[in-house]
Parts: structure tokens; sequence; C-alpha cells
């Protein structure tokens, strides 16, 4: 029995311990790059005399093994089986900042347990990748982290760091995949300890030593044989083609293949366009306005013709108030497109140029644009909302200038908005940093009248700046919620103001006033809604005027008696044009009076004069109207075009048809003596018109305590084309101080159906404002 079956367990056992033999040994690799620094940073004292623990790292799932990782498509994870991390690399990559942040002499002490006493920070960090991408002809490492630093003893976060960087693998072999990751994270660490040393001077009110390095840029490949080099960029002379280096633990990489240049080629050149395939992590939707760019993306309606790819930029806020993105090719421009909305291309290589201020100031992302895709661009900008309010909190146009620091780089003048006209801040997108903000023609030098602030990627930050209205002077700022005093509930807004004013005036035919000099006293209130989102603009406005006057021998009468209330609403097909509906009531609270001296017959004549009633002799005064007489009530519908130039000219203009009923309701216009001592007074009947109608209503800034408003209504009546209708009020306003402003009116009215001549009437007024909401 043994020895007949020797021979095959003699055969098996060979079997066995050749196939031992040929499995590889495994190998293990770590990051690591030289941490001696120059004799003055080893001989110094700490740069900030704090204590810093290093919480334990975290991992997204794929990468937390010992693993490493390699992918060939965006889609996949693949694994080495017998090339490993040495540890984790959440806890390879903890070991490294420890010992960086120590040879740095950053702070006085850096540990990862908690000793005897507290530390005054924590310094946390997720690795979101840490791997090889592989395309056949090109090798990257890509690494990607996430950090923040928190204030121990509130548990608040003071400081949140982010990077993803690839780099080229010249030689096809894990070990200088492990080298461009070290390389990699050298790079970063040197710029993290410059933003930690900047954070934490300013946390202790000091200045900051280390500079700022510039941000990294991602290695692009060089081009593949029938693909277009990037435009700008280099062209290095292109690598003879080998095959990649395989083995046991990454079966089939031993063979060539020949892949089209529209493939894999195309996505090495530009790897920043397959964001649109994966979650952008530097991103965080949660502070701005709109929501996550691929979200944005999805809901743009913009369809893609054949042989069409699109290219597409988020916006943080509304588009309007953010600038525009900008395409180029081959150093031209392309395209110039609103921040949120899809760029139609043809398949290629482009440029984006992103951000505020000068060109050359703008982030520029190099992007793939591929048939039948979009690209969508990250949001690894910063965006800035600076609302400049006085000290009753009520924003104005005050005026500032935002500095980027250290390299001092004068960005551009930054305005407020006057709310209450209907005005939003603008946006600023920024590259991320620290900025200074300085009272207008201050140096950046200046030991007052500033303010800095640091701007995270991917993150919308608010600021509000307390100005004096007077001098320019900066009073305060900070992300706080004092930018919009009025009630807001999402995209609607109220504003109530009350007030009361000394008016001298020059009235000429004006109906229900005497003609001549007056001065007068009185009191106002105006409420303000509306609704502004993207596409719909909503205006309601009612306002509420009594005046009283007193001439000498005679009780106090009504001078200024008007109630009105007027409605409008525009549909943006574009954002400077789109169709319009409005309505409006116009009335007056209180009767009218004519005053005697003497007692005098008063009869009713019709239009040419002859007596057809009389009303007796009246002593004192004699009712000419009743309250709530006449009552107005018009509307309309047409087009409506908005301009909106820098804060200087706000202007809409207004064209359609429209309509009108005056109900006079027995309303008696003095017509005044006739031959015989007897006041004639005429009845007006109800009156009814329709036609074409134009409004026009500008506001013009002259400076930011002075401004100009125009508001010109005029309806052509298709019955009577001959007498048009038409009202023309200007208006110019002086502001004092914050709640006192001198105004300058001047309305011209004529309008057959009350009067058959000219109506105009001269206001200089000296106001007073309280806003309530």
């Amino acid at each position: 029995m043994t020895s007949r079956w020797s021979g095959p367990g003699v055969v098996f056992g060979l079997a066995v311990l050749l196939a031992c033999a040929s499995v590889p040994q495994r190998q293990y690799f770590t990051l690591s790059y030289p941490l001696t620094e120059d004799r003055a940073t080893e001989s110094r004292p700490p740069l900030h005399p704090v204590r810093l623990r290093l919480k334990p790292f975290t991992s997204t799932l794929p990468y937390d093994r010992p693993q490493i990782v390699y992918r060939q498509s965006p889609y996949r994870f693949q694994y080495y089986a017998f090339r490993l991390w040495a540890s984790k690399p959440q806890h390879m990559l903890r070991e490294i900042v420890e010992r960086h942040l120590l040879a740095s002499r950053l702070v006085a002490d850096v540990e990862r347990e908690y000793g005897e006493s507290p530390p005054d920070y924590e310094i946390g960090a997720e690795v979101e990748a840490i791997e090889e991408f592989d395309s056949g002809d090109v090798w990257y490492g890509h690494l990607a982290m996430r950090l923040e630093l928190i204030r121990f003893k509130d548990k608040q976060t003071v400081w949140r760091g982010h990077f993803d960087r690839r780099r080229v693998v010249h030689k096809k072999e894990p070990v200088y995949v492990v080298r461009a990751l070290s390389g990699v994270l050298e790079d970063e660490m040197r710029r993290i300890v410059a933003e930690l040393d900047h954070v934490l001077s300013a946390e202790r009110g000091v200045a900051a030593t280390l500079p700022l390095p510039a941000p990294s840029e991602d290695d692009l490949a060089p081009a593949a044989p029938d693909v277009e080099a990037v435009p700008g960029g280099r062209s290095p002379a292109r690598a003879p083609h080998r095959a990649g280096r395989g083995g046991p633990d990454r079966p089939g990489r031993g063979r060539t293949m020949r892949r089209p240049a529209s493939g894999w080629a195309w996505i090495v050149v530009a790897w920043p366009a397959l964001v649109s395939a994966a979650p952008v992590a530097a991103e965080r939707p949660e502070t701005w306005d709109l929501p996550a760019s691929r979200i944005q993306a999805d809901q743009d309606p913009t369809l893609l013709p054949v042989g069409k790819g699109a290219v597409f930029v988020p916006a943080m806020t509304d588009p309007r108030r953010e600038p525009p993105y900008l395409v180029h090719r081959d150093g031209s421009l392309v395209a110039t497109q609103t921040a949120g909305r899809k760029t139609v291309l043809d398949p290629g290589i482009y440029e984006v140029l992103i951000g505020s201020g000068a060109l050359q100031d703008r982030l520029r992302r190099r992007v793939l644009v591929r048939e039948g895709r979009t690209t969508v661009v990250p949001a690894t900008w910063s965006g800035l909302v600076v609302q400049v309010v006085d000290e009753r909190s009520d924003p104005f146009r005050g005026t500032y200038e935002l500095v980027r620091l250290p390299d001092r780089h004068d960005v551009g003048l930054g305005l407020g908005a006057d709310v209450e006209r209907g005005e939003e801040v603008r946006t600023w997108i920024l590259r991320p940093g620290t900025y200074l903000i300085i009272k207008t023609g201050e140096s950046y030098q200046a030991r007052r009248d500033f303010f800095t602030v640091r701007l995270m990627p991917g993150e919308l930050h608010r600021l509000s700046l307390v100005m004096d209205r007077e001098t320019g002077a900066l009073l305060g700022a900070g992300e706080v919620a004092l930018a919009e005093p009025q009630t807001a509930l999402r995209d609607w807004h109220l504003s109530l103001l009350v007030g009361a004013d000394g008016e001298f005036n020059r009235r000429s035919d004006l109906v229900g006033f005497p003609s001549g000099y007056g001065f007068t006293l009185g009191g106002f209130l105006d409420l303000l809604a509306w609704y502004r989102p993207a596409k719909h603009y909503l205006y309601g406005r009612f306002k509420v005027e009594e005046k009283q006057v007193k001439v000498p021998g005679q009780p106090l009468q009504k001078d200024q008696d008007e109630a009105k209330l007027d409605i409008l609403y525009v549909y943006r097909v574009w954002p400077w044009l789109g169709p319009y509906v409005r309505g409006g009531v116009r009335t007056a609270f209180l009767p009218s009076y004519l005053y005697l001296s003497d007692p005098t017959e008063v009869v009713e004549a019709d239009e040419v004069g002859t007596p057809i009633g009389t009303f007796g002799t009246r002593e004192d005064r004699f009712r000419l109207s009743n309250p709530f007489a006449p009552v107005e009530v018009k509307g309309g519908a047409g087009l409506s075009v908005l301009a909106l130039l820098s804060y200087v000219l706000d202007a809409n203009l207004r064209v359609g048809f429209g309509g009108r009923v005056l109900f006079n309701r027995g309303l008696l216009t003095p017509v005044g003596l006739d031959s015989a001592g007897r006041y004639q007074v005429f009845r007006r009947a109800n009156a009814y018109q329709y036609g074409l109608e134009t409004t026009l209503v500008a506001a013009v800034t002259l400076w930011k305590f002075l401004f100009a408003t125009t508001e010109f209504d005029l309806l052509e009546p298709i019955q009577d084309p001959r007498h048009p209708s038409m009202i023309w009020e200007n208006n110019v306003s002086l502001r004092l101080i914050s709640f006192v402003s001198m105004n300058y009116v001047f309305r011209m009215i004529y309008d057959i159906e009350r009067l058959d001549r000219l109506q105009t009437e001269h206001r200089v007024l000296l106001r007073f404002t309280w806003k309530i909401l």
C-alpha cells in the first residue's frame, strides 16, 4: 500500500512546494521626506507658546486598509495583493504630520495623548485619497486630505485646510508612486504650517512670521500623439511607449494595449475634468445660498447638441451678483457666461477664468470638454459678501478697499447697497487666503480703520462692515447678522419707514391746492415689500402722506393728503428683460374744502362756465370733496427692461397696454369768481381711459450721500389720443446725517380729466426718517 501511493504523493508534495515558492514576498512602503530645517529654524524658540494635540486621523473607507490602492478608472478601486503600507494611511500620516510640526518649531509642544493639563489646540484630519492612478501611458500619485484646527477651551474650529493633489510618476513602479506622494505631502505641509502660523498669530494678536506660499497646482501629463497640447502650457517631448510592468498582484498589466487619443489620454491630460464624475471634497455648499455644484449642473436645463460638450462653473449666491466666468482656448476668448450656467463648447481643452477683479487676479482652471458630457469645475475658490451698515444697522452705499495679503495686492473697491431701493450686494469671488479691508484711501499699513478676514476654499463668507456715514471710518466688522435689518423670509423682504418733514412749496394750478407759495408740516408712512428670486420680481408699496398748513386768520387746513398702493410683478425671461403686470390704487383720506373770507354764493357751472345750479351763500368754508374722493384705479401689462450699471444707474422701462378708472365721487373743482361775484365750481364725472402706456423709473447715484430719482408715467388713450395723461415726478435727495435728509421734488401733471391746464409743483423738504423694519 505504501509503495503504491508513494509516487503520486511525492508529485503532490513537489507541486505544493513549487506553488509556495512562486508566492512573491510582501513589500511594505511608507511616505518619507527630509525634515531637517535650516539652522536658524532649529536654534530659534517656537513661534507660538502653545500646546498642540493631534487627534487620531480618520480615513475614507476605500483607503482604510494597509493594501495600496491603484486605479485605472475613476469608478473602480483595485488593491495590490503584496505591496502594502507599513501601517494604515491615517496612522502613517499622523506620525509624519507630528514630526513635521515638531521640526518646523511652530508651537511649543506637539503630542498625541492628553497630558496633565489640556492642550491649547487640537488638529484633526481625514485622509480622503492616497493612491496610484494610471492610464497605461502615464501614472499619477494622488493624495487628498482635509484638516481642521480646533480651539480646545470652547471646541470652536478656527481653521480648516484642504488639498487634493496629483503628481506625475515618470517611472512606472510603486516605489516611485510613493516618492511622488511624499513630495506632495512635503509641499502641502509647508503650506499648512504657514497657514497655521497666520491663524495662531491672529488668535494671539501678533504679526505672522512665515510667508504664505502660492497655491500648488497639479501636474499635467505630456500630450498624446494626436491630442492638442494645452494652450499656454509646456509641450514636453513625448516619451517612447513602454509596456506597463505587471506583477502577480496586478494581473494582466504586462500587456501593451493601444488606446485611442479620445479615451484615457484625454483624461490624463485634463484630469481635473473628472470632477464631474467624482464628489468635490473642497466644496462646502452648506455655507452657500445655492446647492452643491453637481446639483446645480443637473438642474441647468441647457441641452447639449450632438457633437458638443459643456463646462459648468457653480454659483455660491444669486448668479446676478457674481462675476461671470470666461472660457479661453488658444489664448482667445471663446465665451463669457453667468456663473451657475453651462457653456456649450466643442470637445477639447479649455482654460476657464473665474473670479473678481482684473484678469490677472482670476483663478485659471484647465478643463477637458468631452462630447455629450458636462465638465463641472469644482468650487475651490472662496466667496465673500460684505454688507456695509451704519451704527443703526441700516445698509447704505459705503465704500471700502479690499487688499490681498501677504503680497498687499489691491483687489478692488467694494460698495455697499441700499436695500430700501431693492439693491443687492455684489459677491466677491476670490482666491482662498487672508484679505485686508481698509477705509477708502487708506494705506495697507493703516493702524486703524482696517479689518482682516480669512477665506477658506469652497466656502461662502458673509461679513457685516459697520461704517460711519459721514467720515467713512470703519467702526467694526464680523460675521454677524447685521446685514439685513429688514424682516426677511427666504426671498421675501419687508421695510417700514415712518417720518416727519417740514416743507416749503410753490404750486401752480395743482388740483386740490391753492396756487402760490406755502409752508407745511406733516408726516408719512412708507411700507415696502419685495420678492426677488432668480426669475421673479414682485414689488409692493403702500404709502400714506398727510400734511397740514396754517393760513393766517384761518384754522388748520389739509394740504397733502394721499394714500396709494402700487404692485408690480415681472417674470424675468432674462435677468434684464421680461413681461410685467402692474396695478395700483390712489385716493385721499380726508375731505377737501374751499375757504372763503366773506359770505359768497357758490354755484355749479358747466364746462363753458354757464351756471346750472346753486349751493347757496356760504361763509368760512365749502366742501369740495368727500373722504376717499377721488379714487383712481389703474393697471397694465407689457414688457419690462431692467438696467443696472454698477449701482450708478438703476433703471426700469415698461412699455405695454394699460388703463385707469377715475371715480371722482362728486369731486368739485374750483373755477373762480364770475362777473356777478359768484364762486363757480365744476363737478367732475367719472373717467375711463385705456391705451398704450409707458413708464420709466430710474435712480442715479451722484455721490454716496447724494442721489436722484425720476418717474415718468404716460398713458396714450385710444379714445382721445390728442390728450394723453402724464405724470412726471423727480426727486433729488442729499443725506445730511443717518436719519435727516434735504429733498427737492418737482412734479408735473397733465390730466384733462382733472384739469385742462398743466399742473406743476416745486417742493423743498427737510425730512426726518426712522426705520422700523
